[in-house]
Parts: C-alpha cells; sequence; structure tokens
C-alpha cells in the first residue's frame, strides 16, 4: 500500500521531469545550432509501460544503434543499470567520469532516469 501511494506521488512527477528535459533539451537545440555539445542528454524509461525517451540515441534500426554520448559515458550507463537491476529498492547513483561529464542515474519505483551533464568549461 505504502508502494502504491509512493508511486502515485512520485510515479508522475519524474515523467514531467522527463519531460521537462526533453522539452528543455529540444531548446537549447534550437537556440545553439549544431555548432555547440548540448549541456546534458538523457534516458527515461517507464518499465510498466514501455515508454521510453532519449536524447542520447541518434538513429535505432534492428540491427544497428547509434549513440551520440562516447562509448566510456555508455559504459557508466550500464554500469548504473546493472546496479538498479540487483536491487529492488529505489535509489540513485551520481558519478563524475574523467572527461569532466557527470552521470546521474535515478530509479523510482520502476521508472529510471539517466542524465549525463557536461561540465567542461567553454573557451
Amino acid at each position: 500500500d505504502f508502494c502504491r501511494r509512493l508511486d502515485s506521488i512520485v510515479g508522475p512527477q519524474l515523467t514531467v521531469l522527463a519531460s521537462d528535459i526533453c522539452e528543455q533539451f529540444n531548446i537549447n537545440k534550437r537556440m545553439s545550432g549544431s555548432e555547440k555539445e548540448p549541456q546534458f542528454k538523457f534516458i527515461y524509461f517507464n518499465h510498466m509501460n514501455l515508454a521510453e525517451k532519449s536524447t542520447v540515441h541518434m538513429r535505432k534500426t534492428p540491427s544497428v544503434s547509434l549513440t551520440s554520448v562516447h562509448p566510456d559515458l555508455m559504459k557508466i550507463l550500464g554500469d548504473i543499470n546493472s546496479d538498479f537491476s540487483r536491487v529492488d529498492e529505489d535509489e540513485e547513483i551520481i558519478v563524475k567520469a574523467m572527461s569532466d561529464y557527470w552521470v546521474v542515474g535515478k530509479k523510482s519505483d520502476r521508472r529510471e532516469l539517466y542524465v549525463i551533464l557536461n561540465q567542461k568549461m567553454q573557451t
């Protein structure tokens, strides 16, 4: 009963957060054009209804999935996902990559949100 109440509060907020991130990404993409890398990229997945939103995947076919992030960051995303799959509790993991990127994973109920933040200094 507690989990259902918690899901009814947190679940919709996490869905709204993923939509807001996607909207901000699209606004920043239009404003900055293609000359500047976006400040963040994300993947959102809802296990209950299989909803997926991503700014990481550029093209996806049955045989090929192209991503717009470095393979080291994809490995970190995979490691976080692996950690999430080992436990049933909700959790959050934050990782600082060697390349000045931050990778954040948040699991809430059966929803997962991964965000890659670019914190490189612009010169």
